[in-house]
């Protein structure tokens, strides 16, 4: 199959994803909110409820999307796809926000373990089990599965 080039008069922003985004949002926040205050229930019924895994799937899908579309339209204008300045404009975006939030955590006694903080530095915190470490580095998990 051919590849044809993307409509280069699609908008910078899609505004059809920021719905998209405020119901993983929902679905995510409900999720954590079932599980504070739902002590007791059964995991599965909250998770029935509250879908936070598919809110999960929701984001990931977009962040996957919106991914896609930027490298078609950097292809479509250059007749190639930089990596290099990808992941620059990654770790503007997302790598130095996170790393100054580890490193924050780090420097205040938050992160309990040197496997933490290596787990969570270099991106594979989704490998590590959750219950070991201090509270304020699971969600990491996260974005570990979307740099692998």
């Amino acid at each position: 199959m051919a590849y044809t080039p993307a409509d280069t008069s699609l908008p910078a922003r899609i505004p059809t994803l920021d719905g998209w985004r405020a119901i993983a949002v929902l679905m995510v926040t409900s999720a954590h909110f079932a599980q504070m205050f739902w002590i007791g229930v059964r995991p599965d019924l909250v998770h029935r409820f509250a879908s936070g895994a598919f809110g999960v799937d929701i984001f990931f899908g977009i962040s996957g999307l919106l991914i896609t579309t930027l490298l078609l339209r950097e292809w479509d204008a250059n007749g190639d796809i930089s990596l290099k300045a990808f992941y620059v404009r990654r770790a503007f975006r997302i790598i130095i926000p996170c790393l100054v939030y580890i490193l924050f955590l780090a420097a205040t006694g938050m992160i309990y373990s040197r496997e933490e903080l290596l787990g969570s530095l270099f991106f594979y915190r989704n490998y590590l089990h959750e219950d070991l470490f201090a509270p304020h580095t699971p969600h990491l998990w996260s974005l570990a599965v979307e740099e692998h």
